[in-house]
């Protein structure tokens, strides 16, 4: 389905074995009726692919044609979701158009049941692939699944997963709310407390981002009281989290500093229940909003550390929006506090996430940061 491909997916649809398939790739590439793509992968001019579609019409039957779409289906899919489980972040960028190929094959051939199980396997790994264009699609596809399904907790959970991606990829914020309220309601006429919370927790998110605090704080309090009524010590710390930001939004930092630290002391303590992933980014929130709170107050000293222990615990979580905001954030931090060496460091390195994340803007502030710290820069 997608651009190109390598020798294993090859092998997999003319069902021979990866050395098999590697060597007729290269003579293929040698023929010049395929291009060599980066790390051993090849696509096909789009004219000799379709002069290849053609001949595939003519000249294999339609049920060999069937069977080898089915082993690239399966294949596809039954990868992504060991790859989402496990982690392989690289497998999955790499055959992005690959799987969702597959997974809207899968939601064709009404495989409802298969399209869920993949969506939800893929969830956690989104967070690190925010730049993709496709995270809607694919959570489209689920909710529609789980649909078709007839279960109501599993449409819910999809929703929320789908509300997320409106706020998170594409700052769609209305949208995130409009989603999360209908998977609060769904979840609430299924019984699962658990999905009401995290429904409500990611409504709080969209109004935090469309300037309601008071709303963010409300829907926030009662995601966090549904969190723990359901034991779920993951929706908690996101509710909490948005609490903060509510109460802050709401001009009470006080009340606001109360509940992140009350969040920190959750995220640091041993047997959580909590993913290490999800509480490192999620602390790594906190330490940016109390180095916020103390820039606020003219403390560039504290801030800056605040900013430096968040930027730590970004580093090998590959999350790149969110690290790309805390480096500014140190760099101007740097910056007030006479560095400008060590601040333009930051500004460089935000720069370049951002290039990475085709973030024009953010590049461009980089930039115009880069520059303001004169030539103090060796």
């Amino acid at each position: 389905p997608g651009d190109d491909a390598g020798p294993a997916l090859a092998a997999v649809l003319a069902g021979c074995t990866p050395a098999q398939a590697e060597d007729t790739l290269e003579e293929l590439a040698d023929l010049g009726l395929l291009l060599p793509a980066a790390d051993g992968r090849y696509r096909s001019h789009d004219l000799v692919r379709l002069f290849a579609a053609d001949r595939l019409e003519d000249e294999d039957l339609p049920s060999d044609r069937r069977a080898a779409a089915d082993r690239m289906r399966r294949w596809l899919l039954d990868v992504a979701l060991t790859a989402g489980r496990h982690g392989a972040t690289g497998w999955l960028r790499v055959e992005g158009e690959n799987w969702l190929g597959a997974l809207r094959l899968a939601a064709a051939a009404g495989d409802h049941a298969r399209v869920v199980e993949v969506a939800e396997a893929l969830h956690r790994f989104s967070n690190h692939w925010v730049s993709w264009l496709h995270w809607e699609a694919v959570f489209t596809m689920s909710v529609a699944a789980a649909r078709a399904l007839g279960d109501l907790a599993l449409e819910a959970a999809q929703l929320n997963h789908l509300a997320w991606s409106q706020a998170a990829c594409y700052r769609r914020y209305q949208r995130c709310v409009e989603h999360a309220l209908t998977a609060h309601r769904i979840a609430a006429e299924a019984g699962d407390v658990r999905q009401q919370a995290w429904a409500l927790a990611y409504g709080a998110y969209g109004y935090r981002e469309l300037g309601d605090a008071g709303r963010c704080a409300d829907l926030a309090r009662r995601a966090a009281a549904l969190a723990l009524e359901a034991g779920d010590q993951e929706a908690y710390s996101q509710a909490l989290a948005r609490l903060g930001d509510g109460l802050h939004g709401l001009g009470r930092p006080g009340e606001a500093m109360d509940v992140r630290v009350r969040l920190a002391a959750v995220l640091t303590t041993p047997g959580n229940g909590i993913h290490p992933e999800l509480a490192a980014v999620t602390l790594a929130g906190v330490y940016v909003q109390l180095g916020a709170h103390h820039a606020a107050s003219g403390d560039w000293t504290q801030a800056a550390a605040y900013y430096e222990m968040a930027a730590r615990l970004l580093r090998t979580r590959d999350v790149p929006a969110f690290e790309s905001t805390v480096r500014m954030a140190l760099g101007q931090a740097l910056s007030e506090l006479g560095q400008r060496d060590e601040a333009r460091a930051q500004f460089d390195a935000a720069r370049a996430l951002f290039v990475d994340l085709n973030d024009d803007e953010g590049a461009e502030r980089a930039e115009s940061a880069i520059s303001a710290c004169g030539s103090a820069w060796s």
